[in-house]
């Protein structure tokens, strides 16, 4: 099994006068990759992120913000997360699970699936999120701009809902895990989502569960002033600014950016991906091959270390060319895989659980000797550039 970014789509690379040598990352590492689930869209082209934005509120303690939350009931418990600055009721049934993508700012409840005897069916989940500083947006302005960034489709109706008197946005029907719904909320300066999936309307045998839910915790919702937003981290607080030689790339939804050589085209159909440099040679069944890198992602991994994530594909690559290193500030691991069609340099790194993938290629020197400068110089480039923050949610 081959690692390699799972944002980008499960293709293979175009036989034109230049492939895209960075579509091969996708076919190599799609079968292992966490992050390539049904439904998820590909990361937004490069995006401007302003220097200039507002620093995050300082928020105001509270000396016991439990005192503020509504108390349990026979049917019901509490979930308080001093942290993000929430409390809320919810069904007593309902399991508090990680999500697909775990996050310290997110919890998730999941609810009766719609048939316990199938294999594999589907169960009510609602999400409520601490997503960082608003930026001085109203909650409408914030879900026009996480349309944006995530590239939702622009025919998903949105209205204005009050949830526990405060002024929000919904986006209803949302492709995803299902069509999802998405209630976006500015608090105190701050940024808040709340999600539910499937839509009611859309599975009948859940409707009633879905319904349940959703009033329950929005109807109980109590905001206070978080205790951890301040080690939020924001793109314009990290992101490398660019040179005479380099210029930036930034993912917002994928939370990292990087600089790459200014000689080196960005794939505008394989967000992540970039070539560079002469023709270093034809290899049948791909045509004409150039150097790449791609930068990718590879899923949330709990408590693992880059050297433990990688540990269950010793068997694929030089295992003794693992170095462990740093990226970014990031614990990472770079390696050799020495595969058909050709050998890749490759790196895992992680940050807050979270882990991303480089692959460049092709690194064979004796086979393809006049790509292996621009290799070397792509790889310095983004290495030594890219920084990580929270992704934009």
């Amino acid at each position: 099994m081959t690692l390699r970014p799972t944002r980008q789509a499960d293709a293979r690379p175009r036989r034109s006068r230049f492939t895209r040598v960075g579509l091969l990352a996708a076919i190599l590492l799609t079968g292992a990759l966490a992050c390539n689930l049904p439904g998820r869209k590909q990361s937004p082209p490069e995006t401007e992120v302003s220097p200039t934005l507002p620093r995050p509120p300082i928020p105001t303690p509270v000396l016991d913000p439990s005192s503020l939350c509504p108390t349990e009931t026979g049917d019901t418990k509490l979930y308080l997360s001093l942290r993000n600055g929430f409390c809320f009721l919810y069904p007593a049934h309902y399991e508090l699970r990680p999500d697909f993508e775990p996050s310290e700012d997110l919890v998730t409840l999941v609810g009766p699936l719609a048939d316990p005897q199938a294999q594999e069916s589907i169960a009510v989940r609602l999400s409520v999120a601490f997503n960082g500083p608003s930026d001085g947006m109203s909650s409408e302005q914030y879900a026009a701009r996480w349309r944006e960034v995530h590239q939702a489709p622009s025919d998903v109706p949105g209205y204005a809902e009050t949830i526990t008197g405060r002024a929000g946005w919904t986006l209803n029907g949302l492709p995803g895990f299902g069509l999802e719904r998405r209630t976006f909320l500015i608090v105190a300066g701050f940024r808040y989502s709340i999600t539910l999936v499937p839509l009611p309307e859309d599975v009948p045998v859940l409707a009633q569960e879905a319904t349940l839910v959703w009033q329950t915790v929005t109807g109980s919702l109590v905001f206070f002033p978080p205790q951890g937003g301040q080690d939020y981290v924001q793109a314009e607080q990290v992101c490398p600014q660019e040179t005479a030689d380099s210029r930036p790339y930034i993912s917002l939804k994928d939370g990292y950016c990087l600089l790459y050589p200014s000689d080196f085209e960005p794939d505008e159909s394989f967000p992540g991906s970039f070539t560079g440099g002469p023709v270093v040679g034809v290899v049948e069944g791909w045509g004409e091959i150039r150097t790449s890198l791609t930068f990718g992602t590879f899923g949330a991994f709990p408590g693992s270390s880059a050297r433990e994530v990688l540990a269950p594909r010793l068997e694929f690559i030089d295992a003794a060319s693992v170095q462990d290193t740093t990226m970014g500030g990031a614990q990472a691991v770079v390696f050799r895989d020495p595969r058909e069609p050709w050998a890749s340099r490759q790196a895992m790194i992680v940050y807050r659980d979270f882990v991303y993938t480089i692959v460049a290629q092709p690194w064979e020197p004796e086979r393809f000797p006049s790509g292996i400068e621009y290799l070397d110089r792509v790889w310095d480039t983004v290495t030594d550039s890219v920084a990580f923050f929270n992704r934009w949610n």
